[in-house]
């Protein structure tokens, strides 16, 4: 592993706590923005790092897959650790991503924080200096409602989160500061206008940042999902693959260990279920059954012996190198007929008491059984068999104990999960055999002699390249400078007219027929590429439809059940602040002769008659079949401009209607 885990997450914890501080104080603006993004630079970078990381270890996988197949000692342990570091790695860059979040949920709320207390002063005359002054005495009153709209802000947000605060607080600002500005200009009523005009604004800028807000947490949550599940499809593909090789070349071993693929076939299904309910994984079962069946083990006595040792491997904690150990002890006792005490040794070792256990079947003290060993009196295949029989009784049910355990469970749902990578790495495997032998035959059948030439040109080229700049630093060698600087023994001065040299000959080179004749065939090639590409390459503009989709927010995807769902969910202020947004697009002041959609925004007003939906189609059916014989409407105009003028005749038309109905 090219980089420490450990240092990783250090790295990424100073990152966290770099935002956590920046967020306590904001002295800065634009500072603290720049410092944000560099957080974010960082952590896509040590992320980038990380990911090359993973694909290097990923591919060692590989190699350790091929160790254990040709059973390389210590490949399988090897082959666990390497694992374990791409789980870590993957932990890793799930931490970035969280980090690189963070950072830009954190430059947001800073921009949210600070817009509400950007200045946006009228256009006031310099030259008159009362309203100069008065200019001046606004701006510190404008300060004067920012401060106490922060404070306020500050105080909703402790109670009820930054979101509210910030919104409220922005609201409260932009009214206080409209009523301080209004109030220099106009008195009591530009006060009043003025707080109205800040309200409105507040509210306007606070529905605005809100769904900035949530279509921003909407892309996110969009970009993530799609990537991890994106990212889980690809490593389940790899992973498959390589199962699905290894299964294939277990196969192979086994036929020919067991003697016949129908045998094979049927033992390595017997592990897979096996290691399905039991701490094992398949790999170490199929490796620990090789080692028995080399020392004389017969397929059928692999299952029960693994249950009985796994057993008491999972009693006694016994990791996989333990577990290779013992069982490469009681074989070669097996095969060789011999107890010995460099094997009883090792069982002893890994805490099987397999003196206990020789001394209890035959009723003796472990200091006589210690000398029988010494004298070679003892069986090793009954040896063997005593042991085996003696711990599976003894910690029988163990295994089945640790299977429920959270490294047990663990451990299962790794077999079933490679069970189902397996599948589709063989579908992908099978179908691409078909392909690899077709691209076989087709380069056995293929003539090489294009080739050749194609290589003799390449070769033809590097040859006048490198002829071209000998003669240039023999023709340097030849001239007056450099025999001056030989002469002087100056190696400062030779080693720039070789070096003058050899760039003259590069720049020669590159302006030679030669290499002229190949960037005209790059640029050719190029022109090409284009022209297809503008002929018929309609997938080009996949990419920017994805960007596009990526990019949109929540309003790509409701419809008038979500809408109504979110409607329903929004708290007191949210409402507020939406149908504040719509009351000032619905004014209806000369009344509206037909509500457009559900959960219309109006804004009413005192004596206004508001009827139900049949009570309005009563009154058209009935305007519809009645006749007007005369109307009399009396109007005074006076005073009153040609669009009031024109809303009262509409009010009265409406009144009159009504009375008739």
């Amino acid at each position: 592993m090219s980089k420490d885990i450990s240092i990783v997450f250090k790295s990424q914890d100073q990152l966290s706590q770099s935002i956590l501080q920046m967020k306590q104080k904001v002295n800065e603006f634009g500072k603290d923005i720049a410092d944000y993004r560099k957080i974010q630079d960082k952590a896509f970078g040590e992320k980038a790092k990380l990911q090359l990381d993973a694909r290097k270890a990923k591919e060692e996988l590989k190699e350790l897959n091929k160790l254990i197949k040709q059973g390389k000692e210590g490949s399988e342990e090897a082959f666990i650790k390497k694992q374990k570091e791409i789980n870590q790695m993957s932990e890793g860059m799930k931490r970035y991503n969280k980090i690189i979040n963070d950072a830009n949920k954190a430059e947001k709320d800073l921009h949210t924080t600070r817009s509400r207390n950007a200045n946006d002063p009228n256009n006031y005359n310099s030259n008159n200096p009362n309203i100069a002054k008065q200019l001046v005495q606004a701006g510190m009153l404008k300060e004067l409602g920012n401060s106490m709209g922060n404070y306020m802000g500050a105080t909703l947000t402790s109670k009820y989160g930054d979101r509210l605060g910030n919104e409220i607080g922005g609201a409260i600002s932009s009214t206080l500061s409209g009523v301080f500005m209004g109030g220099m200009v106009g008195g009591p009523i530009g006060a009043a206008i003025g707080g109205v005009i800040g309200l409105g604004t507040g509210v306007i800028n606070a529905f605005t940042e809100e769904k900035k807000d949530k279509d921003n947490y909407f892309r996110d949550e969009v970009k993530s999902i799609y990537s991890k599940v994106d990212e889980l499809t690809n490593d389940g593909l790899q992973n498959g693959k390589e199962l699905a090789k290894q299964r294939e070349n277990d196969i192979i071993a086994f036929k020919t260990i067991l003697g016949g693929k129908y045998k094979a076939n049927n033992f390595i299904d017997a592990t897979e279920k096996f290691a399905s309910k039991t701490p094992f994984q398949q790999v170490e079962l199929l490796s620990l059954s090789k080692g028995m069946m080399t020392y004389g083990y017969n397929q059928d006595e692999i299952i029960p012996n693994l249950t009985k040792l796994g057993d008491a491997f999972s009693a006694l904690g016994i990791n996989s190198d333990g577990k290779k150990a013992s069982i490469t002890a009681l074989g070669r006792m097996k095969s060789s007929g011999k107890t010995t005490l460099e094997n009883i040794n090792i069982l002893q070792d890994k805490g099987i008491d397999a003196v206990g256990i020789l001394a209890e079947k035959m009723e003796t003290t472990k200091a006589k059984v210690y000398e029988m060993i010494s004298k070679g009196a003892i069986d090793g295949a009954d040896t063997a068999r005593t042991i085996i029989d003696a711990v599976g009784e003894k910690y029988k049910g163990a295994m089945e104990e640790f299977s429920q355990t959270t490294s047990g469970l663990e451990s299962t749902l790794a077999d079933l999960k490679s069970r189902g990578d397996r599948a589709e790495g063989n579908g992908f495997n099978q179908e691409r055999k078909k392909g690899i032998k077709a691209e076989i035959m087709y380069l056995e059948q293929l003539k090489t002699k294009d080739r050749e030439y194609i290589g003799q040109y390449k070769a033809s080229l590097k040859n006048k390249e490198e002829e071209l700049i000998r003669s240039t630093i023999e023709s340097a060698k030849k001239s007056e400078d450099y025999r001056k600087a030989v002469a002087k023994g100056d190696g400062a001065e030779i080693g720039k007219i070789l070096a003058d040299a050899q760039t003259k000959a590069m720049i020669e080179w590159n302006n030679s027929p030669e290499m002229q004749k190949l960037h005209e065939a790059e640029l050719s090639r190029l022109k090409a590429t284009q022209k297809y590409i503008a002929d018929s390459g309609e997938y080009v503009l996949f990419g920017r439809k994805m960007h596009e989709q990526f990019n949109k927010g929540w309003d790509s995807v409701k419809t008038a059940e979500t809408k109504s769902s979110i409607n329903l969910n929004m708290n007191g202020y949210e409402r507020y602040t939406r149908y504040a947004y719509n009351y000032s697009k619905n004014k209806h002041a000369s009344g509206i002769n037909r509500v457009p959609v559900d959960n219309y925004p109006a804004l009413l007003h005192e004596d206004e008659q508001v009827l139900t939906a049949d009570e309005a189609k009563q009154l058209r059916n009935k305007s519809k079949g009645g006749k007007i014989e005369n109307l009399t409407i009396n109007i005074n105009g006076n005073g009153r401009d040609d669009e009031a003028l024109a809303n009262l005749v509409v009010t009265k038309i409406n009144n009159a209607m009504e009375k008739i109905a």
